[in-house]
């Protein structure tokens, strides 16, 4: 059972720094990397991206749950893929639905937390504030370049 849960760690570590290398090139601004990047990360985890990005948070959790409980590796995951997808969608300016992602990725952070440590509860609190600080950020430049009404 050892080397099975050795193995699976290891596999979750190389899909993190994955995901981190694909918010490098993101911050570079290869966003067409960056995308080709989370698509063999999300891949690997046995999922497909454009699925993970349609369907809903429940259906997504649904998926990565065994029996009722989420699967909180590949939650988490997924979780942060979707963030790198909403800042790279953001960063290629498309008309894709960034708010979307980052609630999706808070919905899969929020279903795995009660299933975590204290301290990893505190890492997931830190992630969710960070992502809702971003929508708001996002929503506030977005009220800021609306017209003003005279």
């Amino acid at each position: 059972m050892s080397e099975r849960r050795d193995y699976i760690l290891g596999m979750v570590e190389h899909m993190a720094r994955m995901v981190v290398r694909a918010r490098d090139l993101i911050g570079r601004g290869e966003v067409t990397a960056a995308r080709d990047e989370l698509r063999r990360v999300v891949r690997q985890a046995g999922l497909d991206l454009d699925m993970v990005k349609r369907v809903s948070a429940e259906t997504l959790i649904s998926i990565l749950s065994s029996s009722s409980t989420p699967d909180a590796a590949r939650c988490l995951l997924v979780a942060e893929v979707l963030a790198a997808e909403a800042d790279r969608v953001g960063a290629s300016n498309r008309r894709e639905d960034v708010d979307g992602l980052r609630t999706k990725a808070v919905s899969l952070y929020c279903a795995t937390r009660p299933h975590l440590s204290r301290e990893d509860q505190k890492l997931v609190d830190r992630c969710v504030a960070d992502l809702n600080q971003r929508a708001s950020e996002r929503a506030s430049a977005a009220q800021a370049l609306k017209p003003s009404k005279s």
